[in-house]
């Protein structure tokens, strides 16, 4: 996979955090591997949105179905 150099501007604390942790060749790594995880929470809470929104029409739907296939069923 292609890398592109790009500059970001964070809390000069929270650059401090990182170096103390992490040396300076690990801290790129361990930055996209953050923001990976963090678009992957985002995703997950976008799909968890777009279910709950549209449960009602589709729990209401269900319902007219199990209505209708029930139906004449004795």
């Amino acid at each position: 996979m292609a890398k592109v150099k790009i500059s970001v501007v964070m809390e000069d604390k929270l650059i401090e955090k990182v170096g103390k942790i992490l040396p300076k060749r690990k801290r790129s790594a361990f930055i996209s591997q953050a923001v990976e995880k963090e678009l992957k929470r985002l995703q997950q809470e976008q799909l968890r949105e777009a279910y709950l929104e549209a449960y009602p029409e589709s729990k209401a739907e269900c319902e007219e179905l199990d209505k209708v296939v029930s139906d004449g069923i004795d």
